[in-house]
């Protein structure tokens, strides 16, 4: 690959930036060089009209509950079969 990037067509320089950037067993992908912090992702997802649900936050000595499926009046749930059941 001794083209110029613009003499490359479409999909050698989609190629080419990706053999560039990727991760590798010896070495993480090439990177900007640290966290652009003024730019994060949102981590929940967000509907336009739909309403947010405040949830209610749980005090250090607090155990998460979730209400029952036959298994009492509450009962913890491994986070893996909750999700069968829903």
């Amino acid at each position: 690959m001794n083209k110029a990037v613009g003499a490359l067509d479409p999909v050698e320089a989609v190629m080419r930036y990706h053999q560039e950037t990727k991760h590798h067993y010896s070495r993480y992908a090439r990177a900007p060089g640290g966290m652009d912090w003024a730019n994060q992702p949102d981590p929940f997802r967000r509907f336009e009209g739909s309403p947010l649900i405040p949830l209610p936050v749980l005090k250090p000595d607090d155990a998460p509950r979730s209400k029952s499926r036959g298994r009492g009046p509450e009962s913890p749930v491994s986070p893996g079969r909750s999700f069968v059941y829903t």
